[in-house]
């Protein structure tokens, strides 16, 4: 069971507060243009290293993308990256379709692994 969190959306950023939960779900319907931004705080207290979150995107009406490989903030690496941050899938685009992702950490957040739960729910 995981408490769901607040996640913000403004512009082309995603700040994700794992102080606050750790399932997460954005609507894309709110953004202004692909997510450039990605951002993870509230991650970790004093003597904690392990740590991971579900992330729920929806799509808007205007299909939008996350640009993974390039975003500013943290930049996570998917399978078959080969130990640096990767290009990601791309988002399902057909209006209000779901796609859910993991996330983990293994050193406090320096280093995020992420991997697809599954697409176009």
């Amino acid at each position: 069971i995981h408490k769901e969190g607040t996640a913000t959306l403004s512009g082309t950023s995603i700040t994700i507060d794992l102080a606050t939960g750790r399932s997460f779900e954005v609507d894309l319907q709110g953004a202004s243009g692909n997510i450039a931004t990605f951002n993870i705080t509230g991650a970790f207290v004093a003597g904690t290293r392990c740590g991971d979150f579900l992330l729920n995107v929806t799509q808007g009406s205007t299909a939008r993308n996350i640009l993974w490989g390039s975003l500013t903030g943290v930049n996570p690496q998917w399978p078959g990256d080969g130990g640096s941050a990767g290009s990601g899938p791309t988002i399902t685009t057909t209006n209000d379709k779901k796609d859910i992702f993991h996330f983990s950490t293994w050193n406090a957040g320096t280093t995020w692994y992420a991997r697809i739960i599954g697409q176009n729910f």
